[in-house]
């Protein structure tokens, strides 16, 4: 403080500097009086032995007391040898640590937020070590007290642990209710599992236990006992947001064990930290903010009163009011920064740390960057299109989108589309990447239904998933439930079977319903209500009913960066199940018509948007309502000499692979077909192509074997085995 003191005056912040000063001596004062009333304590403080629980010695839970009401449920249990030490086996955490100061608060707390805590006895990831005071307001117990009931504890946990049916000497249960089930499902599991006791019982338990220990009521009142409880560093009382844990609606005490092969438990200390992810990316022109709070597992949230501060921080970043806020540059770096929270409770002072990176980034930026926070992402996003009213540059991992001939980056060339009718020709354009075409086909679809003013009419189009309420992770849906209402654009849980369940209910019920499943990747848990149950609804009714209403919007295929969890495209699985639509585009345009068209059609469709082309593909996009036909592939460029077809981003790699091919063999001419629709798929103009060429390509990212080329093969031999000039060929994953 001294220091701070003498940089404040050096840079001429005098208030400050009066105010470190005023706290030097104000602590100087508390010190004193500390050391005094601790000598007292000491002075007044006389060790106990007690007793120890032979290893053989088989003990009732019941307590030793006359006249004791007994309860036939109470169980018989034997106690281990009480135990010298216990390891903690806290995990390692480099970037965050914890002081623990013992002064009078009071004091401290008179001089506002300015209080700086004195020179700290050091307690790693914040346990209070032996030769400190106990963090209560109740007069600290004595040492050798202190390591008995330290060891008694364990042992009673120990006990407890592995008996699901201990009692307490009323016969009341220890264990919250169904957590014996729970646990016998966790009994091979080599991790940390939770156990929730019931306060009341396993407070009466231990303090039963205290006494068969020869612990008396006058050399240990419940009331310490309560207390030492209370303190417990392998107690946690309450959960991260700061409430008391609960469970089936009873507060819990809550402890985490890992089972040893010998039979024991090793238990995991709660430390006090800073709770609150802060956002990993900082973007230029957007406030960036983080609100930490302090998380103690023996301390109620309102009671932790903190101030948070860091050693260094760069220009764009301040502390206000305990928030983390400021607004980068375009000179602004990545960093590092370090939270450190000053709090205190009772008669104690702690200071915790927590270190993390903040990117600074551009709004331009690839999608990978901006995954890595949705929510910066959706805040970077909509304030970026605010100010400009366009989408972001075309880049990531597929520069080439931008340059290609198929996407329309002019209002003619957009216009001049044989598919369009005479009202969307002499319309207006939009310049729009492929998520905001997405999201415009939507708004339209719920702005044009006719049922959208009466909340509680049996027929409404409704867009639900993980996410999608605060616009989805890719941002297709951003800014729907602000304009339509949360009762039309909502969040699901996390269950993919559900959303198609609940999807195909609503469908089922006259609803027009929208899903989104997050990543085409984890659209398999819901699997058999498409394959079985969607697809199916008319045949098995004989017409009757259907759930032609029902969309499924899935991002799908390759990143870059996804991994094998999110780069896998499932087309074929579906494209093999009557009753379904499959479609994937290629584009903005493209995709708003085909996705209303999806929306409208009387049938399930299931529609895969190439996640790599969101921001990649950027076209002028009419803004009036159209659609695109189902089932009718594209012909994107003529030729003479080979037929090359595809669907979704790989029309862009065709695109340029026949580009080389022709520079190279010159006289070389190759016509390109998109299929846009994989069920039904145009195989009329693919045949008269190849009927035409003699020669056939078929390229996707999707693996080869049973892949959705090997249909496209098979049915053009069918139909064009004569006119065939070499045999067919399949470029496609593996």
């Amino acid at each position: 403080m001294a220091q701070e003191a003498k940089e404040q005056f050096a840079r001429g912040i005098e208030s400050e500097a009066f105010n470190r000063l005023e706290d030097i001596a104000k602590t100087i004062n508390v010190l004193k009086d500390f050391k005094t009333n601790i000598e007292q304590l000491h002075s007044m403080a006389t060790p106990h032995t007690t007793p120890q629980a032979s290893p053989s010695t088989s003990v009732s839970t019941q307590p030793i007391v006359p006249h004791q009401k007994t309860n036939k449920r109470a169980v018989t249990v034997k106690y281990e040898k009480p135990r010298k030490a216990i390891k903690s086996n806290v995990e390692d955490t480099p970037t965050i640590t914890s002081e623990v100061y013992s002064v009078n608060v009071r004091d401290l707390a008179s001089t506002g937020d300015h209080f700086a805590p004195p020179s700290p006895i050091f307690a790693p990831q914040g346990v209070v070590l032996q030769n400190t005071t106990r963090t209560h307001t109740h007069a600290p117990l004595d040492p050798m007290l202190l390591k008995n009931l330290d060891d008694i504890f364990i042992s009673f946990l120990q006990t407890i642990c592995s008996n699901l049916d201990a009692t307490d000497s009323k016969g009341e249960q220890i264990h919250q209710t169904l957590m014996a089930k729970k646990m016998q499902k966790l009994d091979e599991s080599p991790d940390f599992r939770p156990f929730k006791f019931r306060i009341q019982a396993f407070t009466n338990a231990f303090h039963e236990e205290l006494l068969r220990h020869g612990f008396n009521e006058d050399m240990l009142p419940l009331r310490k006992v309560k207390n030492y409880l209370w303190t417990q560093r392998y107690i946690s009382r309450f959960n991260e947001d700061g409430k008391k844990a609960k469970s089936k609606g009873n507060h819990v005490w809550n402890i985490e064990a890992k089972k040893t092969p010998t039979g024991g438990w090793i238990f995991r200390e709660f430390t006090r930290k800073i709770a609150g992810i802060p956002d990993k990316i900082a973007y230029v022109g957007t406030k960036y903010t983080y609100a930490p709070r302090v998380w103690d597992p023996q301390v109620n949230v309102k009671s932790i009163k903190a101030v948070f501060h860091s050693p260094w921080l760069p220009e764009w970043l301040r502390w206000e009011n305990n928030i983390l806020t400021g607004t980068p540059d375009m000179n602004s770096e990545t960093c590092e920064i370090t939270a450190i929270a000053n709090y205190y409770h009772g008669d104690t002072v702690y200071k915790l740390e927590k270190s993390f990176v903040i990117t600074v980034a551009h709004i331009d930026q690839t999608e990978h960057d901006l995954n890595l926070n949705s929510v910066a992402s959706f805040h970077a996003t909509s304030l970026f299109l605010q100010k400009s009213g366009t989408p972001p540059p075309a880049e990531g991992f597929m520069p080439g989108v931008s340059q290609s001939s198929f996407i329309k980056s002019t209002q003619e060339a957009a216009l001049k589309n044989p598919e369009f009718d005479i009202g969307v020709v002499n319309g207006e354009t939009k310049k729009m990447n492929m998520f905001q075409a997405i999201n415009d086909a939507m708004s339209i679809a719920l702005a044009t239904d006719e049922t959208a003013g009466n909340v509680y009419n049996h027929y409404l189009y409704v867009i639900f998933g993980e996410d999608v309420a605060f616009g989805g992770v890719f941002r297709c849906t951003l800014g729907l439930a602000e304009t339509f209402g949360r009762h039309r654009v909502f969040n699901t849980p996390l269950s993919e079977q559900g959303i198609a369940g609940f999807g195909i209910g609503m469908a089922a019920m006259g609803h027009t319903a929208i899903a989104e499943i997050q990543f085409a990747d984890y659209i398999f848990p819901a699997f058999d209500q498409l394959v079985n149950e969607a697809s199916k609804y008319r045949y098995r009714s004989g017409g009757l009913f259907n759930v032609g209403g029902f969309t499924v919007r899935s991002p799908c295929s390759a990143v870059g960066h996804g991994g094998h969890y999110h780069s896998q495209s499932p087309e074929a699985y579906f494209t093999h199940t009557p009753g379904l639509k499959v479609i994937m585009p290629r584009s903005p345009i493209q995709a708003k018509g085909l996705l209303l068209a999806s929306i409208r059609d009387r049938n399930p469709v299931i529609f895969l948007e190439p996640k790599i082309l969101y921001r990649a593909a950027i076209e002028q996009v009419p803004v009036v309502d159209y659609e695109l036909p189902l089932g009718k592939a594209e012909i994107l460029k003529s030729g003479k000499d080979v037929t090359v077809v595809g669907y979704g981003s790989i029309i862009y790699i065709l695109e340029n692979s026949i580009r080389l091919a022709e520079k190279s063999f010159p006289g070389l001419s190759c016509e390109l077909i998109d299929l846009r629709s994989l069920l039904p798929w145009d195989v009329d103009t693919v045949a008269k192509s190849v009927n035409k060429t003699g020669r056939l390509v078929i390229a996707h990212e999707a693996p080869q074997t049973s892949g959705f080329a090997a249909e496209v093969a098979t049915s053009i031999m069918e139909r064009c085995f004569l006119r065939l000039e070499a045999p067919i060929q399949r470029v496609c994953g593996w």
